[in-house]
């Protein structure tokens, strides 16, 4: 028989635990990986670690000493991607806790407001005719509500369904934002046109949804409104019997300067926006789209 005589000399071996929580603390998160790497630049890696489990922990083995460094390779879902790099001594024999908070991911809803706005006009011996051209429209109002339960990425029940959420008000530019909502599908519901436009009482559903990226997420809603008209209709009548008169003329004039959207006057005071000639019926409905 031959023997053979071995002398093993144990390398002990250091612990790295990390653990992740949301930003106020309040949660732990599962599903975050991390790399730990040898330099500072993440460029060598030496061990892919364990996704943290339902306590929002994972450790990892290292039969290593000095200074290593940890970087978030994914994130729970629905939270966005740390870029922190995070330098840990390792000795052997100890175990090194290191405490990591991920940023949700956040939404916001952008309202467009658009319709008809008075631009210009032509006029002749016959009248005017005015011009409009669709543009973005200032200070229409919406409220924004739950359209189902919205939960943050925790899990945490932030508004129940139906439950008002906040307001948008369209600026100067036609557009307003409601932002830092969570995931989830709201209704954007109309509850003030602009001056002189037509509230029809629209609801738009808008659901923002996280991303392959850590992108924050802006879901839009675009309303038109139409423009509130004038009819203006000259009756011709008999002053003693009342009986309609056919065959009368009538003018319709400007009683003030008349501007468009811009502020500019397009036409003068008392200038001829039309004509009409009564009919049978003792009326004349003028055709200017006022």
């Amino acid at each position: 028989a031959k023997y053979v005589e071995l002398t093993v000399t144990w390398v002990e071996s250091a612990k790295l635990t990390i653990t992740k929580a949301n930003a106020a603390g309040s949660k732990k998160l599962s599903g975050a990986v991390y790399g730990v790497y040898s330099d500072k630049a993440c460029t060598s890696l030496l061990v892919k670690m364990p996704p943290t489990d339902a306590n929002g922990t994972s450790t990892v083995e290292l039969n290593a000493s000095g200074t290593v460094y940890l970087k978030e390779l994914t994130p729970p879902k629905g939270f966005k991607l740390s870029t922190e790099v995070t330098a840990v001594n390792l000795a052997a024999g100890t175990t090194v806790t290191k405490s990591f908070k991920d940023d949700e991911i956040m939404g916001s809803i952008k309202v467009t407001k658009q319709g008809q706005v008075l631009t210009g006009a032509t006029s002749d011996s016959n009248g005017t005719t005015f011009i409009y051209e669709t543009d973005k429209l200032p200070g229409a109002t919406y409220s924004v509500t739950a359209g189902a339960d919205i939960t943050s990425a925790d899990g945490t029940v932030v508004h129940k369904k139906g439950a008002s959420v906040g307001t948008i008000k369209t600026g100067s530019n036609g557009e307003g934002t409601l932002s830092n909502l969570h995931m989830g599908t709201y209704v954007v519901t109309e509850t003030g046109a602009p001056a002189n436009y037509v509230n029809k009482g629209e609801s738009k559903t808008v659901t923002l949804t996280a991303g392959s990226t850590s992108a924050d997420v802006t879901g839009t809603a675009a309303f038109s409104n139409d423009r509130q008209k004038v009819e203006v209709t000259a009756v011709k009548q008999d002053k003693l019997t009342e009986t309609v008169i056919q065959g009368a003329v009538y003018g319709l004039y400007a009683d003030a300067d008349i501007k468009n959207a811009a502020g500019t006057v397009i036409v003068k005071k008392d200038a001829l926006i039309g004509k009409v000639t009564t009919g049978s019926d003792g009326k004349g409905k003028f055709s200017a789209d006022l």
